[in-house]
C-alpha cells in the first residue's frame, strides 16, 4: 500500500533546512518509547500493556507517522488504522513539545484526511476524544471531524469520550 502523506508531505520539510529542524517521517516502533507522554496517554499505554505493546500497535496502523523534532526527539505519533474496506480510526500521541510545532502537525494532519478521502481509500474516518479535553475537541472540529455521540466510560481511567466521525 501507498502510503497517502508521505511524498506530498514534502513541501513542509523539503523547506527546512536547518540542523535539527521539525519534520515528519513515518512511523517505526522505537519513536513511541521516545514520546514524553502527557498524563492521559500514560494512562492509555498502561491499557493498551505498555509503551512497547502501544508501539506495536501502531506500527501495524496503515497509516502512521512520527513528528520528530529537535529538541524533543519525537514531539507526536499520529496515524490511523483501517478497521475495514473504507473505515480508519484516527489516533494521536502528543507529548507537551507537540505544541511548539502545531503548524506542522495540524498541516499534516489536514493534508493526510484530504488525500484519504480524495484518493477513495476511505469513505469514513472516526476518532475519540476524552470528554474533558477542550482542546482535543476543538482540534478534532477543526478538522471537519462532527460528533456522533457520547462514550460512556469508555477511557483507560473510566472517563467519558466523545466519539467525532468525519465522512467523504
Amino acid at each position: 500500500m501507498t502510503p497517502l502523506l508521505d511524498e506530498d508531505v514534502a513541501f513542509f520539510t523539503d523547506a527546512i533546512k536547518r540542523p535539527g529542524a521539525a519534520r515528519v517521517v513515518p512511523f517505526e516502533p522505537w519513536h513511541m518509547p521516545l514520546l514524553t507522554p502527557r498524563d492521559h496517554e500514560r494512562a492509555a499505554f498502561g491499557a493498551l500493556g505498555g509503551v512497547e505493546r502501544t508501539a506495536q500497535l501502531c506500527d501495524e496502523a496503515e497509516h502512521a507517522y512520527t513528528l520528530m523534532a529537535g529538541g524533543a526527539p519525537v514531539a507526536a505519533c499520529i496515524g490511523c488504522t483501517v478497521m475495514w474496506a473504507g473505515v480508519g480510526t484516527a489516533w494521536a500521541f502528543l507529548s507537551p513539545a507537540a505544541l511548539c510545532h502545531w503548524r506542522l502537525i495540524h498541516g499534516s494532519v489536514r493534508m493526510f484526511l484530504a488525500q484519504a478521502f480524495s484518493s477513495g481509500e476511505f469513505r469514513r474516518i472516526q476518532t475519540s476524544v476524552r470528554a474533558d479535553h477542550e482542546a482535543g475537541r476543538r482540534w478534532v472540529e477543526h478538522l471537519g471531524f462532527v460528533v456522533e455521540g457520547p462514550e460512556y466510560a469508555y477511557c483507560p481511567d473510566g472517563a467519558d469520550a466523545i466519539r467525532y466521525v468525519r465522512l467523504r
